[in-house]
């Protein structure tokens, strides 16, 4: 069971997480205090992050609400 439960917390905490707003910036660092403005960005940030990682790991991107 704990073998379970680190498996589980290591996972996410690997995890990559990029944030989009129709207010952010493609220059900011895709956090959710200074996110991307669009998705483009988001998804040349996931694929440079898994290289340098050298590693596949799951990937979240969040939308912020408004008008895209």
């Amino acid at each position: 069971m704990c073998l379970l439960l680190g498996s589980v917390l290591t996972l996410n905490a690997r995890a990559l997480e990029f944030y989009v707003s129709p207010a952010g910036s493609d220059t900011a660092a895709g956090t959710k205090e200074r996110p991307f403005a669009t998705l483009d960005q988001a998804r040349d940030a996931v694929r440079a992050a898994r290289a340098e990682r050298h590693a596949a790991e799951p990937a979240t991107i969040w939308l912020e609400a408004g008008t895209y």
